[in-house]
């Protein structure tokens, strides 16, 4: 029970990492279609705002949220362009006239200010995403390496539990020792069946595990009782 125990808790581990190591899944980044769609709506909605209440910096102020969301969307280049058309809006407020009066220092602010938090933004976005590529990446060359490791252990124990059991058997067998050839090969089946569940356990198929036969290690001991 132990050893089938320990194969399941291995198992347990790595699926855990591999959900931990899975990119977030997020609207916009499984849709990007529709976050852009919701960027241009934002665009629209601030530019009506603006028209509407005649508050240059306020409308400055909502442009940071489409051009937030083309950022953590499309990375840098969502960013960057997010700003150009927030930069653009700007001015085209600022040229059409309006009731406020901004000065160079005004608008210089508003630029920055748009152009950093979308590159910047961006920025960070596709650093994160390169960070977990790498990390997925790492951690598929582990699972597969101990993969691997798990494979060149069952080969060994095969091996040395059932073909070394069976050769013994029949050496046994050839020397006219039934008796012994019997209780080895009933040892031999058992080994087997153990590992044939250990194999089952770790990866969860269970209709395969009830096709294991229950009573296989009965037919070496009734063979040897017959015989």
């Amino acid at each position: 029970m132990a050893s089938g125990a320990a194969p399941t808790e291995r198992h347990s581990e790595r699926h855990g990492l591999a959900t931990l190591l899975e990119p977030s899944r997020v609207w916009y980044r499984e849709y990007p279609a529709a976050a852009a769609v919701v960027s241009a709506a934002l665009f629209l909605a601030v530019s009506v705002f603006r028209l509407v209440v005649g508050n240059g910096e306020a409308a400055t102020v909502l442009f940071v949220l489409p051009v937030s969301l083309l950022a953590v969307s499309f990375g840098r280049r969502g960013g960057w362009l997010g700003a150009a058309l927030g930069v653009a809006l700007v001015g085209v407020f600022l040229g059409v006239g309006g009731n406020e009066d901004v000065d160079a220092t005004g608008i210089v602010t508003r630029v920055v200010a748009l152009c950093l938090l979308g590159g910047l933004l961006g920025h960070a976005v596709d650093r994160t995403r390169m960070l977990e590529r790498r990390a997925l990446e790492e951690q598929r060359r582990r699972l597969a390496l101990e993969e691997t490791e798990r494979r060149e252990r069952e080969a060994l124990e095969i091996n040395d539990s059932i073909i070394q059991g069976m050769v013994g058997a029949k050496w046994l067998a050839e020397q006219g020792e039934a008796d012994g050839a019997a209780a080895i090969l009933d040892r031999t089946i058992e080994q087997g069946q153990r590992l044939v569940t250990e194999l089952l356990t770790r990866t969860g198929d269970a209709g395969a595990r009830r096709a294991v036969p229950p009573s296989s290690t009965g037919w070496g001991s009734g063979e040897a009782s017959g015989g």
